[in-house]
């Protein structure tokens, strides 16, 4: 039976209203460790994102834990293994923010071409400076999708409707893969070709051992003098101090990032005018919020209705 729920990261409010009404729900965002082990001493259920590490040292503190729910996608901060181990319930919600991450993908990518932060922040201090902000058209621009997903697929799609050609790197490449994606206007290739070839790369890929620091100074030097780096992916895709480097020197003209290896943290990116970023919105829509919402009391119920659903 479920009594207590536990939510450390945003959750709609039409969802925390529903689960209040029917468990006690305590909502603590993003608690420090040692508070954490404390609040999931007597906690059945976890609600999460990224915004906090659920690890063997807080999950071996939550005696009667039975279910866990990533409220997006990604379980790269939940020991898994350990979870499951002592029969928790592990479960995420994958696919609710593939448009919002494609949309926001591209709200970084004409940010970038056009310069708008800057020119934004320019017009409000009474600055009108049409020649220092020349920007550049994505039109038949080369865009080198890295993770050719569920999310990369929309992101291609929307680069067709820019007329921008579309190169991708995919997990598991064949034959098959390469005419389907053919047959959609994107061409297939190696990591390397795609960084030397493409005007924009954006990085869609999952944060695991093999693309852990995927784009470092080697692969960073690939890349034409005038391409742009958006990272969608996960922080760690990504050798931060190398991304540094590459824009104070002006290796690489810009890069957008909507993760960050250490979140919630001053990143030295950000003193950068070729750097822009945002705080892991990609899913923070309305529309996927609610979704999401809905989808954690639906997984909550049906574990209570129907037990074990790993």
């Amino acid at each position: 039976m479920i009594k207590n729920i536990l939510i450390v990261d945003p959750l709609h409010d039409s969802a925390i209203e529903y689960l209040s009404e029917r468990y006690h729900v305590r909502v603590e965002m993003h608690p420090q460790h040692e508070h954490f082990v404390e609040l999931v001493k007597d906690t059945d259920v976890i609600v999460l994102r990224s915004g906090v590490q659920l690890n063997k040292a807080v999950l071996s503190a939550a005696e009667q834990l039975k279910l866990i729910v990533r409220a997006g996608n990604g379980l790269d901060n939940i020991d898994q293994d350990f979870a499951r181990s002592k029969g928790v319930s592990v479960l995420n919600i994958p696919h609710a923010s593939v448009v919002s991450v494609a949309e926001h993908t591209f709200a970084l990518m004409l940010s970038l071409a056009r310069h708008v932060p800057k020119a934004s922040g320019w017009l409000k201090d009474g600055i009108w400076a049409k020649a220092q902000l020349s920007g550049f058209e994505l039109n038949e621009k080369t865009l080198g999708i890295v993770g050719m997903g569920r999310i990369g697929l929309q992101v291609a799609k929307r680069a067709k409707a820019f007329n921008m050609d579309v190169l991708a790197t995919v997990a598991n490449d064949s034959t098959e893969r390469r005419i389907e994606l053919h047959e959609q206007g994107v061409g297939v290739t190696s990591l390397d070709e795609l960084l030397t070839k493409a005007d924009i790369i954006c990085l869609h890929v999952p944060l695991t051992a093999q693309t852990e620091q995927l784009i470092d100074a080697q692969k960073m030097r690939l890349m034409k003098s005038t391409a742009v780096l958006i990272n969608m992916a996960r922080g760690g895709v990504v050798d931060e101090h190398a991304l540094y480097q590459a824009l104070q020197s002006k290796r690489i003209a810009g890069a957008a990032s909507d993760v960050f290896a250490q979140e919630r943290t001053h990143s030295p990116l950000f003193e950068l005018d070729n750097f822009i970023g945002t705080p892991h919105i990609g899913a923070m829509t309305e529309d996927v919020q609610r979704h999401i919402g809905n989808q954690v009391i639906e997984f909550i119920e049906t574990y209570e209705a129907d037990g074990d659903q790993r």
